[in-house]
C-alpha cells in the first residue's frame, strides 16, 4: 500500500496557515462599511470590534456609535477634515485592516 504524501502536505500547509493567523492575534473584523450620505455617518459592521478608535488614513476617531462589537459608527463631522477627495483610505480596528473608497470628499452638514 503506497502512502499518500499529497494529503500529508496538504494537512500541514492548513496546521501552518492556522498559525500565523493566531500569530496575528487579531480579534476585530470588518465586513463592511457603508457611507451614508443621507444620515451623514460612516457604518462599521464587523465583529470582535473594542469600542477602541478607529485609524482612519493614519489619524485616530473615537466611534460615536458602538452596538455590542458588531457595529460602529463615525460621524462626518468626524471625517470631513480627512477625507478632503476621491480615493482609497484605510481604516484599522483592533488590528483589523479594511481598504474603503470614498468616490467624493465627505462634507459634514
Amino acid at each position: 500500500m503506497k502512502h499518500n504524501n499529497h494529503s500529508t502536505q496538504k494537512a500541514t500547509l492548513l496546521l501552518l496557515i492556522l498559525s500565523l493567523f493566531s500569530v496575528t492575534n487579531t480579534t476585530a473584523e470588518i465586513n463592511s462599511i457603508i457611507i451614508d450620505r443621507l444620515s451623514y455617518k460612516v457604518i462599521f459592521n464587523g465583529s470582535g470590534f473594542t469600542g477602541s478608535d478607529f485609524i482612519v488614513a493614519g489619524e485616530s476617531l473615537s466611534p460615536t456609535v458602538i452596538i455590542s462589537g458588531t457595529v460602529q459608527h463615525l460621524t462626518f463631522s468626524q471625517l470631513e477634515p480627512i477625507i478632503t477627495r476621491a480615493g482609497s483610505y484605510n481604516v484599522e480596528e483592533g488590528g483589523a485592516i479594511f481598504t474603503m473608497y470614498v468616490d467624493t470628499a465627505i462634507i459634514a452638514p
